[in-house]
């Protein structure tokens, strides 16, 4: 009984994050549709920031944040909701938002989440400096202007910790 008591939350939590990727798909659509809409009206109240109309989520400093999607903002935001005591400490529980507000610009639009986003943080959350838990989604386009890997797959990970001795 042990094992299903463990087992249960963690089917419970994977259950609702596909539940909440399949909303932000259906939100897309439906804010894809709204906007037509008011172009067609001649009534454009949406800034168009991104044809991908999405912001692909990416880990910092053992944070996931994303970047702002409009052109001329450079923020980023954290885009997981974590208690804030516990930034940067690795194995800190985190949930995913599926919505990507800028406190700057305003601009707003969903998340992408890689679909091993929680291995991703466990790799990442071995390594002792926050400085070095940093993943990017495949090409990211300032990842790729740096010569910094993107689109690391868990293995990758894996056995960059291993390169330098992390377990």
């Amino acid at each position: 009984m042990g094992e299903l008591e463990l087992y249960a939350p963690q089917l419970v939590e994977r259950a609702r994050r596909e539940l909440a990727r399949q909303q932000a798909a259906e939100l897309v659509a439906v804010g894809q549709q709204a906007a037509l809409e008011l172009i067609a009206q001649g009534r454009v109240s949406l800034t168009m920031v991104e044809p991908t109309n999405f912001v692909a989520a990416r880990v910092q400093a053992g944070e996931w944040i994303a970047d702002c999607p409009a052109p001329d903002c450079q923020n980023a935001e954290f885009v997981s909701e974590k208690d804030p005591r516990r930034r940067g400490v690795a194995g800190s529980r985190w949930l995913p938002f599926l919505e990507f507000v800028c406190t700057v610009c305003g601009a707003r639009c969903p998340i992408q989440w890689p679909a091993d986003a929680e291995e991703i943080i466990a790799v990442l959350d071995r390594r002792p400096n926050p400085m070095t838990r940093n993943w990017w989604p495949a090409g990211a386009k300032l990842a790729v202007l740096t010569g910094t890997p993107t689109g690391q797959t868990v293995a990758d990970l894996l056995a960059e910790n291993a390169e330098h001795g992390v377990r």
